[in-house]
């Protein structure tokens, strides 16, 4: 064995061109490969560290709606859901509901603060999950009203000078609770952000006002888990709750109830009302595409300059056979060879992993820490993947040295010319077909992004701050009134008005109900609760009927409504000013006009049907939106600042700028995109790379032609584009070929959104030009070499 390293060793040193090539493009295809494989592993280990995670199941429930809206499903369930499946489910050993809070008003030594991840639960809940505490008991922590576990991050925030915080009183809400236990964090490869647990007998507590939380179907405030006994036949189950929810409900009400394993939701769940943000499987089959397609480009680069590399090596291959080496010698040759460079490679992409991960985990917001690169696990897996690449890069270089006669080897000349189909053109073809392709789905990707995020979207946003409220500040939502007055004294605040929640809310207000409403019917509608200016501030066109004036807000909020659109194709109504339609607590409202549609949801989804109510600051001030003059943004930030905290000292001031709210929702795709994009640029660098050595090897082939087309007068224009030309029809041979693969898959990836770019011919025509540029700038720099060697030198050994 150590002759072949030693010889293989050898072979590298004498081209040292093609083998520092080949270790450039080796060591970027391992190094992404590497990175890529430790984020997909990460994204499919979460809620793995639940001991029972086979069997644990959340329940999501599915609107079967009219045929114009389709499916909707929604990870919000009624409190009744609880009690009617332990009654009904023997094939269910446990079931915890959770109650989310999105903010709760935190109050430490006359000190508030706004915080979330909080949830209202049972002590059933820390039955199915298995949460490591380190104080208390998870068995007893949830049974008494008023207790409360918090994680390790939030017991050193509010209690940062308490080595012991059990059986400390924290002000949440407008209520006092008592530290029963303190858990571990929850890790961040979880589907369930967790910072507060507090006993779910607190929302029958009438101080509270959540005593009705669970009185009713139309009701879904809560998230259901089950855990599962072994080998239950998780359809029938499905069916069967279906089945028997319907028969507890007034009228056939066109619902069904489907059981997600948690290991699938992080990946495969796209459901309203999620409770964290979650990945997306295809984006992880896209990444690890491109991981592999990089590194069949680099194989295809090794297999290349491998081919050509053999012309060298022919007559020492046939002296080598004559002389009595076998065909497994010469193939375990050609094998050391290739080993040995990927194994560099494979040393040196640890170095940059090592350097690249940190930024890399920042980019993608996940905690893929630098000693995931020395598990034995990772190790073995990569290394087994180098062992297997060299093997696959080396055989068709193996193959052809094997089936050579060695006579046939002696007389073969390195100037022979070769086919214009042979396997090197068809690699070189394959690599820009992938690079092509790869450069018009960026394209595509980044027309997308930036198509969504200026789309007109019926509303103003630019220019306005939204002061968030949490909803249990009783004291600031009173006060609005004084808020507003001093605020609008201000030349650059514009105006001032409220909601109940953002305008990008996914908050559903239930089942509309109406006179002559069948049973077969249920439709439900999104609901926006108002100040009496808000679509005025909003700019929000009226399309019939009137909008909502002071004197009706004067006589009585909850008589009137107003409808999108959508609702009204929804209700499937002609006329409907002058209906009546109730909707949760606002029975019998009035629709007093149909709004134009527009986009209160990001544009992966479409129009819903919105119902817009008035509202009373005292109860739905949530969010206090300000629109300010564009000219000093910065300073009249600063100014609302210090209405707000000379009105509210010790409240904390939190405000977010609406379009960067609104950005905010496709900060995954752009997080993606930026991979994406990042990717296909190493794909097209690799691709380059080999193409360099490719345009070497042939200008060295053909350099005696060179020399003798330059002794009968050929310029070096000339030279250039003959050398030029072989490479450039390969392009557009891969142009061909990359186009209609491109084409059909950006076509499927935009069919998640609702609205989306076109696909024009000039974004494939533009990969194709940039894949056909690159190729002529590397290849010319090779032609030129050739061109201006001296044709004596070309010709001295003919």
């Amino acid at each position: 064995m150590k002759i072949y390293v030693i010889t293989a060793i050898r072979h590298l040193l004498k081209h040292k061109m093609h083998s520092i090539l080949n270790l450039l493009g080796l060591t970027i295809a391992f190094t992404t490969a590497i990175v890529v494989s430790l984020f997909i592993k990460y994204e499919f280990s979460y809620d793995q560290q639940q001991p029972d995670a086979a069997n644990i199941y959340r329940v999501i429930k599915e609107n079967l709606d009219n045929e114009w809206r389709g499916t909707h499903l929604w990870n919000a369930t009624s409190g009744l859901m609880k009690p009617t499946l332990q009654e009904n489910c023997p094939e269910i050993k446990n079931v915890a509901q959770l109650l989310p809070i999105d903010e709760i008003e935190i109050v430490i030594n006359n000190q508030h603060f706004m915080d979330g991840k909080f949830y209202f639960t049972g002590p059933e809940f820390l039955e199915i999950f298995q949460y490591h505490f380190l104080k208390g008991d998870p068995k007893t922590a949830l049974i008494e009203p008023k207790s409360i576990v918090l994680t390790k991050s939030m017991a050193e925030k509010y209690f940062p000078e308490e080595d012991n915080p059990m059986g400390k009183l924290i002000h949440l809400g407008n209520m006092d609770f008592t530290v029963t236990g303190i858990m571990e964090d929850v890790p961040k490869n979880s589907h369930l952000p967790i910072n507060f647990l507090a006993s779910q007998q607190t929302v029958f507590d009438p101080s509270y006002d959540l005593n009705d939380a669970e009185a009713e179907w139309w009701n879904n405030n809560y998230n259901t888990y089950v855990q599962l006994y072994n080998d239950v036949d998780v359809p029938s189950l499905e069916s069967k709750i279906t089945k028997i929810v319907r028969a507890s409900r007034e009228g056939d009400v066109p619902e069904a109830f489907h059981l997600q394993n948690i290991k699938d939701i992080h990946l495969y769940s796209h459901v309203n009302l999620e409770s964290g943000t979650n990945g997306d499987i295809l984006y992880i089959r896209v990444f690890f595409g491109i991981a592999l397609l990089l590194l069949l480009i680099a194989g295809f680069n090794y297999m290349n300059l491998a081919s050509a590399q053999m012309l060298y090596f022919t007559k020492e291959t046939a002296i080598r056979k004559i002389s009595g080496a076998s065909k497994f010698q010469i193939v375990l040759l050609v094998f050391v060879e290739t080993l040995l460079i990927c194994l560099s490679a494979f040393v040196v992409s640890m170095y940059l992993a090592y350097f690249i991960l940190p930024s890399f985990a920042e980019l993608v917001e996940r905690e893929l820490a630098v000693s995931m690169l020395w598990s034995y696990s990772n190790l073995a897996a990569w290394i087994g993947m180098v062992i297997l690449f060299a093997l696959i890069s080396c055989a068709y270089p193996a193959y052809h040295m094997m089936r050579q006669k060695p006579i046939v080897m002696l007389k073969t000349q390195t100037s022979k010319p070769s086919n214009f189909l042979n396997v090197r053109n068809i690699l070189v073809v394959s690599q820009f077909t992938i690079s092509i392709a790869l450069i018009a789905g960026t394209i595509i990707f980044y027309r997308q992004l930036d198509f969504i995020q200026n789309k007109e979207l019926g509303f103003q946003k630019n220019n306005i701050v939204n002061i968030i409220i949490p909803d249990v500040q009783s004291e600031l939502k009173k006060s609005y009134s004084v808020l507003k007055e001093k605020l609008q004294a201000s030349t650059n605040i514009l105006d001032v008005t409220y909601a109940q929640t953002a305008l990008d809310n996914d908050e559903w207000g239930g089942s509309a109900e109406w006179a002559g409403k069948s049973t077969q019917e249920d439709i439900k509608l999104y609901h926006l609760i108002v100040d009496q200016n808000y679509l005025d501030f909003y700019n929000i066109d009226l399309l019939d009927g009137e909008l909502f004036s002071k004197e009706m807000k004067a006589k009585n909020n909850s008589s009137f409504i107003l409808l999108n659109q959508a609702a009204v194709k929804a209700l499937k109504w002609n006329e409907p000013v002058g209906r009546k339609l109730s909707l949760q607590m606002w029975k019998d409202s009035k629709v007093i006009g149909v709004i134009k549609d527009f986009n209160y949801q990001p544009l992966h989804l479409g129009i819903e049907p919105l119902a817009v109510s008035l509202g009373l600051p005292e109860e739905h001030a949530n969010i206090i939106s300000v629109k300010i003059a564009p000219n000093d943004v910065g300073g009249t930030l600063d100014e609302i600042k210090t209405i707000y905290k000379g009105l509210y000292p010790g409240y904390g001031f939190n405000y977010q700028f609406l379009d960067d709210q609104l950005s905010n929702a496709y900060r995954t795709d752009q997080k993606l995109g930026q991979l994406f994009g990042i990717l296909s640029l190493i794909s097209l660098v690799v691709a380059a790379l080999g193409l360099f050595g490719s345009a070497s090897f042939m200008a060295k082939r053909r350099i005696k032609e060179i020399g003798i087309r330059k002794v009968n007068g050929a310029k070096v224009s000339e030279v250039l584009a003959l050398l030029n030309k072989d490479f450039a029809k390969w392009v557009v041979l891969a142009f061909f070929m990359a186009t209609p693969i491109a084409w059909q898959i950006m076509k499927g990836w935009l069919e998640n959104f609702a609205y989306k770019t076109t696909l024009d011919v000039w974004i494939f025509v533009l990969a194709g030009v940039l894949a056909l540029v690159i190729t002529i700038i590397t290849v010319s720099w090779q032609s030129w070499r050739a061109a201006i060697t001296n044709p004596v030198d070309a010709l001295r050994n003919e």
